[in-house]
């Protein structure tokens, strides 16, 4: 009898998961197209990519369905508006976290907060544009509901009128977290900024609430609070970005981490004096990126501030990882893609640096003159660049030589701990205190840039000059 009980208990619960599947999969965000374009954020002239955004506010219903029950903080009440369709409200930015992670593991996808950019320009009604003072009109009442026509209360998603790309209560209703830390402005000329490199404990909130004036309603109003805050006039609305499936009103998105590759042909090269055989292998043209980073992460590295003393941008390098931060990427990053990156090893860094097969053997790699294909002392002014701004080598990767240091997969020992004739050779197998960084960079002068040398780090090191780059298994 105790085992008919345990099946009776293990079956229900199997049957309440796959209820809740369905509950979330048949209410799941009604999405529309925001095809890419440029806009003014505040000031600056950022360049948006494709993606989708929900056409409403995220409701009571679709919350309940994918978190399955209430808790005594998010409980809607009749105060503020009670109903399937009424957006959700009472959330915290860590609540909705918690809603989207729930949400793609039933639904299969990948659904998001929106940047701040995102989120403006989809206000703004992207390249459809009428450059309305609220999003859809210049006349408030029109599309909002706010301080003047709610009654202190929230009201059911789309029954104002909807901007240029039929999104709804994006000046009103509730107000809507973001994705980004608060900062003061956007980075010139951004492309698809995130706002991850942002200092600050704050996250962004943007669009009017039920409480709102009509200041407090313009597509461009800005406004922030702590992670944990929760008000009855703050809910979110959510994205999916595929460039690939742009025309379809549902999508299976993945994050921004294309990394691009160059193929290095396998061969035989020298090593400290050993001559070793490489086989055939992918690695990343750049360095990874900030913006990369954040795509896959959501958060700066160990939870440490960006800071523009060190270079600052979605195209700089990511800085301040350590060895367990890298492994924590590249197993998400892995989920994400379905491929296979891991670090290079230190072998395999050091062909790829002296450009492989097509070698000219130059002091750095890619040139022996160092200020062409190198971030460095006195030139760099100590902090990080742009990366692919200096000359590539032969193979076309970019800043092996300088801007920062990129961890290897290989344990440190003074000298390689390989013989003569090994094939690709992987490091020492003693476990140590130290990993393998190469390549210099804007912290070191010249002597420290060219292509044998070698430094070192405790695993747990993180420092501003410190990144990685990326090799791609067959």
């Amino acid at each position: 009898m105790q085992k008919i009980g345990i099946k009776i208990v293990l079956l229900t619960a199997v049957l309440l998961i796959v209820n809740r599947v369905a509950q979330a999969q048949a209410n799941e965000p009604e999405m529309v197209v925001v095809v890419g374009g440029t806009t003014m954020l505040n000031g600056t002239a950022v360049t948006m990519s494709n993606f989708h955004v929900s056409k409403y506010e995220i409701t009571q219903q679709q919350w309940y369905d994918v978190m399955g029950s209430w808790s005594p903080a998010d409980v809607p009440s009749p105060q503020y508006g009670v109903g399937d369709d009424y957006p959700m409200y009472n959330v915290s930015y860590d609540d909705v976290l918690r809603y989207v992670e729930k949400l793609n593991q039933l639904t299969g996808k990948n659904y998001r907060l929106p940047t701040e950019a995102e989120w403006e320009y989809a206000a703004k009604g992207g390249q459809s544009t009428n450059n309305y003072t609220y999003s859809g009109s210049n006349t408030i009442g029109e599309v909002a509901w706010y301080s003047a026509n709610a009654g202190n209360k929230t009201h059911a998603v789309g029954s104002k009128t909807a901007n240029e790309l039929d999104i709804y209560d994006m000046s009103g209703n509730v107000r809507e977290w973001c994705s980004d830390r608060y900062g003061s402005q956007y980075p010139s000329e951004a492309i698809s900024p995130t706002g991850s490199s942002f200092q600050g404990s704050y996250f962004v909130i943007r669009g009017g609430g039920w409480n709102g004036d009509t200041a407090n309603c313009t597509v461009t109003n800005r406004r922030n609070n702590s992670p944990s805050y929760r008000y009855p006039y703050v809910g979110f609305r959510v994205v999916c970005c595929s460039s690939d499936s742009i025309m379809q009103p549902q999508c299976v998105c993945q994050p921004d981490v294309e990394i691009e590759m160059v193929t290095v042909d396998g061969g035989t090269t020298t090593l400290n004096g050993t001559e070793v055989s490489i086989s055939t292998f992918q690695i990343g043209k750049y360095e990874i990126t900030q913006k990369q980073w954040c795509s896959v992460m959501g958060y700066w590295p160990g939870g440490l501030a960006a800071s523009s003393t060190y270079g600052l941008g979605d195209s700089c390098p990511v800085y301040n990882v350590n060895c367990d931060d890298i492994a924590q990427y590249i197993e998400k990053l892995n989920q994400l893609t379905g491929r296979r990156y891991r670090l290079p090893t230190e072998a395999e860094w050091e062909y790829a640096a002296k450009g492989g097969q097509r070698t000219h053997n130059y002091e750095y790699s890619g040139g022996n003159e160092i200020n062409s294909v190198a971030w460095c002392i006195p030139h760099a002014n100590l902090k990080g660049h742009v990366v692919g701004q200096k000359n590539p080598n032969e193979l076309g990767i970019y800043d092996m030589s300088g801007n920062v240091l990129e961890w290897c997969s290989d344990w440190y020992e003074d000298t390689y701990p390989y013989p003569s004739g090994t094939n690709n050779p992987t490091g020492t197998t003693v476990v140590g205190l130290y990993r393998v960084l190469r390549g210099g960079s804007w912290y070191y002068d010249a002597t420290h840039c060219t292509v044998p040398f070698r430094g070192y780090r405790e695993i747990e090191a993180r420092d501003p000059d410190n990144g990685f780059r990326l090799v791609l298994v067959p």
